[in-house]
């Protein structure tokens, strides 16, 4: 029977195994990616192909930092957060050793509380950027009388309307639905908070000092 010696350098020796795995498939995959970015860059025409080339490279070298894994949500609502990001970094590498951002992400959203605060910050800038198509999703309804606006419920539904009742779904993680008409998802989306979520005129979220203290 080994001893207690004997099996921590067993121990020992299965984690770095392991650690190495987890290395090599993580040069595979980022291999694997840099190949698929160079393969899309090749032949882009138009200018849209290029500023579609230019946004898929910038979120692979969010990857290559080791952030691919990271809730886009959270990452959001961090960036909006400078001087809590800067605070947080400052104390985490001096009492944690941690340098780098993606390690501190990683140590950070391993708190229910922080993540929840940051993507508190992350669903407030979408609803803002999305404003604008979500008065695209409701304006077909406002602009028209009482008397045509029965025309327009029947009709099939709009991209926007899908594109937000989408969003409000991955926000609040729920099912999305299936709509019959055009009016159906009008009344779905004012139902589940639209011009409320959607206002250009909606408060801040809590800083995090608040958030602590409603916890």
């Amino acid at each position: 029977m080994a001893d207690n010696k004997t099996t921590s350098t067993i121990q020992n020796l299965l984690a770095l195994a392991a650690k190495a795995d987890d290395v090599e498939a993580s040069e595979k995959a980022g291999l694997a990616e840099l190949r698929h970015s160079d393969r899309a860059g090749l032949n882009l025409r138009t200018k849209r192909q290029k500023e579609d080339h230019k946004k898929y490279v910038l979120g692979g070298m969010l990857v290559h930092l080791g952030l691919g894994d990271v809730d886009p949500v959270a990452l959001l609502g961090l960036f909006r957060n400078a001087s809590t990001l800067g605070k947080w970094l400052c104390e985490a590498a001096e009492k944690k050793d941690i340098q780098d951002l993606a390690s501190l992400l990683d140590f950070l959203v391993s708190y229910p509380q922080v993540l929840a605060w940051l993507k508190e910050w992350g669903h407030d800038a979408e609803y803002r950027s999305r404003a604008v198509q979500y008065r695209a999703s409701v304006e077909g309804f406002d602009a028209h009388d009482a008397s045509s606006s029965k025309r327009w419920r029947s009709k099939n539904v709009t991209a926007d309307q899908f594109a937000i009742a989408r969003h409000i779904c991955q926000a609040d993680g729920i099912a999305m639905p299936s709509f019959r008409n055009r009016g159906a998802a009008y009344d779905w989306i004012e139902e589940h908070g639209g011009d409320t979520r959607y206002s250009k005129d909606r408060p801040l979220p809590p800083t995090w000092e608040e958030w602590k203290r409603q916890s």
